[in-house]
């Protein structure tokens, strides 16, 4: 009889989707996972870095794969040092936030010279309406 794998616990970093899993078939290997801390300070700073808001967060873990090399105490990475902190998130290459694109009023003018335009003297299908409009615009 196949044995099941069962969730038990998710990673809270923002964008992770590791979970720790009970039931595990044979050489199946978890990663590790670690509780927030119980210090007050650090624990709101864990809190910040992983975005979250929630004041119930004393059992919330994060996995291994958001900490630097030199925050474990050994190689297996089972054990943080005292005052280790997660890396702080950064945006995927590629994608940009709202805010980061510039003001419509910023942006370059379109330059109104009509010999320039490609549909200042050509028609334009008008799609979703089906009808057509002629003439200059």
């Amino acid at each position: 009889m196949d044995v099941v794998p069962r969730k038990k616990y998710c990673c809270k970093y923002p964008g992770c989707n590791n979970w720790y899993y009970i039931n595990t078939p044979e050489g199946f290997v978890n990663k590790h996972f670690f509780v927030f801390p119980k210090d007050p300070t650090q624990h709101q700073q864990w809190r910040n870095i992983c975005k979250i808001s929630s004041k119930n967060s004393d059992f919330f873990r994060i996995c291994e794969d958001h900490f630097d090399e030199s925050a474990f105490v050994n190689e297996k990475k089972d054990r943080l040092n005292f005052r280790a902190v997660p890396l702080v998130p950064t945006e995927p290459s590629g994608i940009h936030l709202l805010e980061d694109l510039p003001h419509p009023d910023q942006q370059s003018k379109i330059d109104e010279d009509p010999s320039s335009s490609a549909l200042s003297e050509e028609n334009v299908n008008v799609v979703g309406s089906l009808s057509v409009v002629s003439g200059p615009l």
